[in-house]
Parts: structure tokens; sequence; C-alpha cells
């Protein structure tokens, strides 16, 4: 079974069983994932990483702290100017950069980015991507490593940045 796929069923079966959003399942999943895939952090990665795991995991974090990274994570990304591994970590870094739909913000813009028509179809679609950017950021083909199973464990092969 594709990564993309699998890691969407186990997001629903994570949703049904713990009586969250699968939005917020699904990024109870890609987190850590991005965390073991992403090899020495600078401080602008460990310090998104370590929101997204406050906000998502922790429940510590407020989606305001969530925009505020997703902002500087785009700061960065338009100062790259050009396509690199690095841009491609950024992106899909910000998989785990949004708040759930219906979080209270500051921001009275934020309101309408964000209202899914299909919560399942969003999820699959934001979990390729980061899938796909996170494998271009590592410079590996991550859809042949195995089943994920393996990230979950701590199994996955990593590769240097």
């Amino acid at each position: 079974m594709p990564i993309t796929p699998e890691l969407v069923e186990q997001a629903k079966e994570l949703s049904k069983s713990s009586g969250v959003s699968l939005f917020r399942a699904l990024n109870m999943l890609m987190v850590p994932i991005l965390k073991d895939w992403i090899r020495k952090p600078d401080s602008l990665v460990r310090s998104a990483l370590d929101v997204a795991t406050a906000y998502w995991l922790d429940g510590c974090a407020t989606a305001d702290e969530l925009l505020e990274m997703k902002v500087s994570i785009w700061e960065e990304i338009d100062a790259l100017k050009r396509a690199s591994r690095r841009d491609a970590l950024l992106h899909a870094l910000l998989c785990v950069l949004d708040p759930e739909p219906g979080a209270v913000v500051q921001d009275p813009d934020w309101e309408d980015m964000f209202e899914p028509e299909d919560e399942e179809s969003v999820c699959r679609d934001r979990a390729g991507f980061m899938f796909e950017q996170l494998a271009a950021g590592v410079g590996c083909l991550m859809y042949l490593v195995g089943p994920l199973g393996q990230f979950a464990q701590g199994e996955s092969k990593h590769h240097d940045s």
C-alpha cells in the first residue's frame, strides 16, 4: 500500500479511537515522521518542529504560535529564491504549521484560509505533498523505503541533507 493512503488510514483510526478530528490525527502522525527524517535541523527548522510538536502532540502551543512559525518558514523560503533540498524540507514543514480548522486566532484573515469541504481529501493531499517534499529534501525515494510502520518504530533509514 502506498505511504499516503496508509497514513490517512492510520489517521482515521487515531481520530476514531481518540475522538480528535481527522486533520488533528493526521498532524499528530506527520510531526514525528518529520522529526525522524529531518536530520541535523538548524535553529529555524528545530523551532518549527518544536512548535508543531507543542501544538499537535502536547497541546501547549497556540494556533497563533503555529501561524507565526509558518510566516517565518515562508520568509525563509522566499529568501532562498531557488529550489533546493532546504526549500523542499521547509515546504514539508509547512504541512504541519496550519492550525486545526476552527482554531481561535488573532489574525481575522485566517478564518477564511482553510475550511475543507472534504476533510479526508484535504488530508490525503497534504500527506502526499509532505512526503514528496520530504523525499526531495532528504534526497531519497521515501516511497520505496517500506511500510509506514518503519517510520513510527524508528527503523527508517536516514539520509543526510
